[in-house]
């Protein structure tokens, strides 16, 4: 259903990752009204920026969002599990809890985006969901 306010992003996403180096992810969730509206017009609900080892030593966690604007905007849970037999690649699942409803009339779509910190210290988008 794509009126919910605790979607499970259900789609595994293996990224490649390496113990000796620090690699910041970036989570951002946005609520897309329907299929046809571009995603430059999506509700922006938070994000989460964390390092990959964080997660990867835990295996799964549960943080806030944030937001410029908003105090409380739900949390975002992600799992990490090792594919293969390898300790370079593993498998992120994504879940939101309590995420704000951006549209009073209509169907709200959450979606995130999964990005990847450049050298510079900027984001590059590598997925969406």
């Amino acid at each position: 259903d794509g009126d919910d306010l605790n979607p499970s992003f259900c789609k595994a996403i293996p990224v490649m990752y390496k113990f000796e180096e620090r690699q910041t992810v970036r989570i951002r969730v946005f609520d897309l009204d329907d299929g046809g509206q571009s995603i430059g017009m999506a509700d922006f609900l938070g994000e989460l920026e964390i390092p990959l080892g964080q997660i990867v030593s835990v295996g799964s966690l549960s943080k806030p969002l944030h937001h410029p604007r908003f105090a409380e905007c739900g949390t975002i849970s992600v799992s990490a599990v090792e594919i293969g037999g390898s300790n370079e690649i593993v498998c992120l699942k994504f879940e939101g809890v309590g995420l704000d409803k951006k549209d009073f009339f209509g169907k709200s779509d959450p979606y995130f985006e999964l990005g990847r910190e450049n050298p510079d210290g900027t984001f590059a988008t590598i997925f969406r969901s």
